[in-house]
C-alpha cells in the first residue's frame, strides 16, 4: 500500500513540477489528436505571442513547428507500427490535410519521399524513433 502511495504522490509531483508552457506542450505530444496552438496557449495561461515567445526560449523554434514535428512523428510511428497501412489513411489519422502536406514534411525532415522512407524502414532491423517523451 505504501508504494502505491508514493507512486501517485510522485506522478502528481511530477505533474505540479511542470510549467504551465510544459504541460501545454506535453498535450500537444500526448493529446492523441490536434491541439491547436491557440488551445495550447490558453491553456498555458499564455497569449498566442507569449506562447510563441515561450517555444521559441524553450524548444528553440516556433510552435507551429513543434506541432509539425509530432504530427511527422506520429505518422512515422504509425508506419513503423503498421506497414501495410497506406500512407493517405496515415496522413488523415495523423492530423494532415491531404497526402501532398505529408510527402512535404517527409521531404523536409527525411530528404526523401514516404515511399522511399517505408522501402528503408522494411529493410531496416531496428526502428529509429520511440514514443516521444516530454
Amino acid at each position: 500500500m505504501k508504494r502505491l502511495v508514493e507512486a501517485y504522490l510522485l506522478t502528481k509531483l511530477q505533474q505540479a513540477a511542470l510549467t504551465p508552457f510544459a504541460q501545454a506542450a506535453h498535450w500537444m505530444v500526448h493529446g492523441g489528436h490536434i491541439f491547436p496552438i491557440d488551445q495550447a496557449a490558453t491553456s498555458a495561461g499564455l497569449s498566442a505571442r507569449q506562447f510563441e515567445r515561450k517555444a521559441h526560449e524553450q524548444l528553440g523554434y516556433s510552435p507551429k513547428f513543434f506541432a509539425r514535428l509530432i504530427r511527422f512523428s506520429q505518422a512515422y510511428r504509425r508506419k513503423v507500427n503498421h506497414p501495410a497501412q497506406r500512407w493517405t489513411s496515415i496522413a488523415y489519422a495523423c492530423g494532415y490535410y491531404d497526402q501532398m502536406h505529408l510527402i512535404r514534411d517527409f521531404k523536409e525532415f527525411t530528404a526523401a519521399t514516404p515511399k522511399q522512407v517505408a522501402r528503408a524502414m522494411q529493410q531496416a532491423p531496428l526502428t529509429l524513433q520511440d514514443e516521444l517523451r516530454i
